[in-house]
């Protein structure tokens, strides 16, 4: 592949509570493979509109204004009462030919998204769509944040090796990385295979709370999907166009 010089730049890192002043002027992708991105492209993938809350009585309200809304999501791990789907692609695609519009919450990746979202364009990546996230944001934006989501403050595995795969795509469309700690993460995840985020707590959660499904679903569904997804001024998830 030949490599265009000065393309760009990007920086990979984690948000917790408050936002990298360094999106301002960025391309952001917000991450949380497991489960919160996963759940909302597979969503839209599936044919669902998917409507992103802050909390859980936001989204009671957002659902009780949009026609047949299902609720769907998790707080502290905990599906929230009244809900109708854990944050769960397994869940969400069991619902089969019912395409109903979904209403997301959950304890990371939707803060992200809507945190972001109020700051700067923002792409919506796990690790089905990847390279259609880094295809999608090469050479037209010059300088993106890869950025995933933990309440405890560092990647979790899943999340590093997402962010990782996409900033070697943007690597390999003549991007540089901006600072040591993204250097660094390259170096350690950009080539790892897929099973490397096993061993993390993810796992650990997905086992010991009966749902282990969404973890085989996650390392079954690699890169198969071919588009890109963007958090729209509605905040609603969509396909990008």
């Amino acid at each position: 592949m030949i490599r265009p010089t000065n393309a760009g730049r990007f920086f990979i890192a984690c948000h917790r509570d408050e936002l990298d002043p360094r999106i301002r002027g960025s391309a952001v992708v917000a991450i949380d493979v497991i489960r919160a991105s996963t759940t909302a492209i597979t969503a839209v993938a599936a044919g669902h509109r998917c409507l992103l809350a802050a909390s859980p009585a936001d989204a009671r309200q957002l659902a009780g204004r949009t026609d047949r809304a299902l609720l769907a999501g998790e707080v502290g791990g905990e599906m929230p009462v009244g809900f109708d789907l854990q944050n769960s692609p397994v869940d969400l695609l069991a619902l089969g030919e019912d395409d109903r519009p979904i209403v997301l919450v959950s304890t990371s990746g939707v803060p992200l998204m809507l945190a972001a979202a109020a700051l700067a364009p923002v792409n919506v990546a796990s690790l089905r769509n990847t390279q259609a996230t880094a295809n999608r944001l090469a050479g037209s934006c010059p300088r993106v944040a890869i950025l995933g989501a933990d309440r405890e403050g560092r990647l979790r595995r899943e999340d590093a090796l997402c962010a990782a795969r996409i900033g070697a795509g943007l690597q390999n469309r003549g991007y540089s990385a901006e600072d040591a700690a993204t250097q660094r993460l390259l170096r350690r995840w950009g080539n790892a295979p897929d099973d490397s985020l096993l061993g993390g707590r993810s796992e650990t959660y997905l086992r010991a709370s009966g749902q282990v499904q969404d973890l085989e679903f996650v390392l079954s569904h690699i890169d198969d999907l071919d588009d890109a997804y963007a958090v729209t001024a509605a905040m609603e998830v969509e396909r990008s166009r």
